[in-house]
C-alpha cells in the first residue's frame, strides 16, 4: 500500500510539473517567464523595505574615499526610502549589462527573463546585502570592461577597445579597491581573448590608472594636498574585517556553494562543445569567480561584500547550467527549488 502511494504522489508531482514547465518557459522566453521575472523583482525590491532583526555579520564597510563620498550623500538626504530606491535601479542596470553582454555575443541561447531572474535572485537573495552598495556601481563599469574586452576576439587590432576596457574598471577600482578582483582579472582575461598583444596589455593598464590620475588631480585641486588620501590608504589596508557568521550565514553559504559547484562542473564539461569565443567567455567567467572569492577570503582589508562583484559571472555560469537541462520533471523541480530558495532568503533575517 505504502509502495503504490508513493508511486501515485510521484506521478501527480511529476504531472503537475511537465503542465507548468517553468524552466521551458524561461527558455522560450514565453509571457509566464515574463511575468514571473517582474514579480520576483517586486518582492525582493519590497523586502528591501522591511525593517530587519539585529545581527551584523561583519564589520563596518571598508570603503573607497569616492564610495563614503557618494554613501554619505545619499544619507544626507531627508529621502530615507532614496538609497534603497537607487540600489533597485542601478541592480536593473547591472542586469541589462550581463543580458546585453549575452545578446552580444550569443554566450548562452536564451532570452532575458532567465538571466534577469537568476541576477535578481542573487544579488538580491541575502537580505542584510541587499541595500545601497558602492559594488554596485562598480559591477557596472566591471561588465562594461568585460563588453569591451569580449569584443576584442577577432580584431586585427583592437587597441582602443584595450584602453576602453581599462577605462572602465579603472572607474570601478575608484568604488572598489580590489585591484585583485578587477584590475588582474581584467588583465587576464584580455590575454584569453587576446594572447601575445603586449601593446593592447599596455593600453589596458594605461586606461585603467587615468581615472585614477584624474581622481587625484581633481582632489589636490581642492584640497591642495595628498595627506587624507595617503592616510586614508593606509587605514584601509590596516583594516582586518571580522566576520560572525550566524546559523543563517551557514544556510546560505551551504545552499549557494551547492548550487555553485553543480554549475562549475556543468560548465566545465561543456566547455569542448562550446565554439572558441564562447569557451573563452566561460573560462574568464570561471577565473573572476575563483579571483573574488580568494581575494576577499584570504586579503583581511578586503570586503566582504566584493563578493557582489561575482554576480555577473555567476549568473552565467547558472544561466547555463539551466539551459542545459533537459526538458523533463527533474529540471522543473531543480529550477523551482532554486527560485524558492533563494527567494525565501531575505525572508529569514526579517521574522
Amino acid at each position: 500500500m505504502q509502495y503504490f502511494t508513493v508511486k501515485l504522489v510521484k506521478k501527480t508531482v511529476k504531472s503537475l510539473l511537465l503542465r507548468i514547465m517553468l524552466l521551458k518557459s524561461y527558455k522560450q522566453n514565453r509571457l509566464i517567464a515574463q511575468t514571473v521575472t517582474a514579480i520576483l523583482f517586486i518582492v525582493l525590491c519590497v523586502t528591501m523595505f522591511l525593517q530587519l532583526k539585529e545581527g551584523v555579520r561583519f564589520s563596518p564597510l571598508n570603503n573607497t574615499p569616492l564610495s563614503n563620498w557618494l554613501l554619505n550623500t545619499i544619507n544626507s538626504w531627508n529621502f530615507n526610502a532614496g538609497a534603497i530606491i537607487i540600489s533597485c535601479v542601478l541592480l536593473g542596470i547591472e542586469t541589462v549589462v550581463a543580458v546585453t553582454i549575452n545578446e552580444r555575443f550569443e554566450l548562452c541561447n536564451v532570452k532575458y527573463p532567465l538571466f534577469a531572474t537568476v541576477y535578481f535572485l542573487l544579488s538580491l537573495s541575502y537580505a542584510p546585502s541587499a541595500v545601497l552598495l558602492p559594488q554596485q556601481v562598480a559591477n557596472i563599469f566591471i561588465g562594461m570592461g568585460i563588453y569591451k574586452i569580449f569584443s576584442s576576439y577577432g580584431w586585427n587590432d583592437a587597441g582602443y577597445k584595450a584602453f576602453d576596457a581599462g577605462l572602465y574598471l579603472g572607474v570601478a577600482l575608484l568604488f572598489s579597491f580590489n585591484v585583485l578582483a578587477i584590475f588582474i582579472l581584467g588583465l587576464i582575461a584580455l590575454i584569453i581573448f587576446r594572447p601575445y598583444k603586449v601593446r593592447e596589455a599596455t593600453l589596458l593598464i594605461l586606461g585603467s590608472i587615468t581615472p585614477i590620475i584624474f581622481y587625484f588631480a581633481i582632489h589636490y585641486i581642492i584640497s591642495q594636498s595628498y595627506s587624507e588620501i595617503v592616510d586614508f590608504l593606509l587605514s584601509w589596508i590596516n583594516f582586518h574585517k571580522t566576520v560572525v557568521l550566524t546559523q543563517k550565514d551557514y544556510t546560505y553559504i551551504a545552499i549557494i556553494s551547492v548550487i555553485g559547484l553543480f554549475g562549475f562542473f556543468n560548465a566545465i564539461s561543456q566547455r569542448n562543445q562550446m565554439n572558441v569565443m564562447g569557451s573563452k567567455a566561460f573560462l574568464t567567467f570561471l577565473i573572476m569567480i575563483l579571483t573574488v572569492v580568494l581575494s576577499v577570503v584570504f586579503f583581511p582589508f578586503i570586503e566582504i561584500m566584493d563578493l557582489r562583484l561575482a554576480v555577473i559571472p555567476a549568473t552565467f555560469i547558472l544561466v547555463n547550467m539551466f539551459n542545459s537541462l533537459r526538458d523533463n520533471w527533474i529540471s522543473e523541480v531543480v529550477f523551482i527549488v532554486f527560485i524558492i530558495t533563494l527567494l525565501a532568503m531575505p525572508f529569514m533575517w526579517i521574522v
